[in-house]
């Protein structure tokens, strides 16, 4: 019984292990300060943002703040699908936006809400034909557009945002520009380029040279 008992209340023998050198936790500790000293160090030397304050009417800087107002203009709060009411609603607002633009500057600017219906064979794993009936928002900035050679841009809606304040700045040079330059807003660009393929219809299609492709518009898909 009294063996029983001292087997039992005996200590289990220590388990052979490897323990982590204390000097190693300060070495992790010391390389996330410096990570830490050198991100802060990248970070001040990035440029300030322009607020729109700062700026007030003056189109001779970019303002990040005014893009922003942009931004938020463009992607509302809720998921932009393409076909749907608040769709729609939100490409009145951006058209409003850019006709505020062109009623504000100092060039010729003209705008346009295109409207177009088509379809275009798609040569994917499963091929069909794409059909569509979307609409585009489209800005060109110049002087007689009908005879003289265009840059085309597309984006998505960060770049939506960085267009409309780029136009903005642009278009309230004292200097003519040499060419005139669209800015085109896709709709339903995740379709398949059902936007792009409807702007090939566009008067303005015509004549255009050369083309500046960002990031296209994001808008959700069902």
């Amino acid at each position: 019984m009294n063996e029983n008992s001292n087997e039992e209340q005996s200590p289990a023998p220590p388990k052979n292990g490897r323990h982590v050198p204390s000097y190693w936790l300060l070495v992790v500790l010391g390389t996330l300060l410096l990570l830490a000293f050198f991100t802060q160090l990248i970070e001040d030397d990035l440029p300030s943002v322009v607020s729109q304050d700062s700026i007030g009417r003056s189109f001779d800087r970019f303002s990040e703040e005014k893009t922003m107002s942009h931004l938020n203009i463009i992607t509302g709060d809720q998921p932009r699908v393409s076909g749907t009411p608040y769709h729609l609603q939100k490409t009145k607002d951006l058209k409003e936006l850019v006709d505020r633009v062109a009623r504000d500057a100092l060039q010729s600017v003209h705008t346009d809400w295109q409207f177009a219906s088509g379809d275009f064979w798609l040569s994917y794993t499963a091929p069909h034909a794409n059909s569509y009936n979307v609409s585009n928002v489209a800005m060109l900035v110049g002087e007689r557009y009908e005879r003289t050679r265009l840059i085309g841009t597309s984006d998505d809606a960060i770049f939506c945002a960085v267009m409309v304040e780029t136009l903005s700045l642009l278009s309230n040079r004292n200097d003519k520009l040499k060419h005139n330059v669209i800015f085109l807003f896709n709709g339903a660009e995740e379709n398949a380029l059902q936007g792009s393929h409807a702007f090939l219809q566009h008067p303005w299609f015509r004549s255009v040279t050369t083309v500046i492709n960002g990031l296209r518009r994001h808008e959700r898909q069902e």
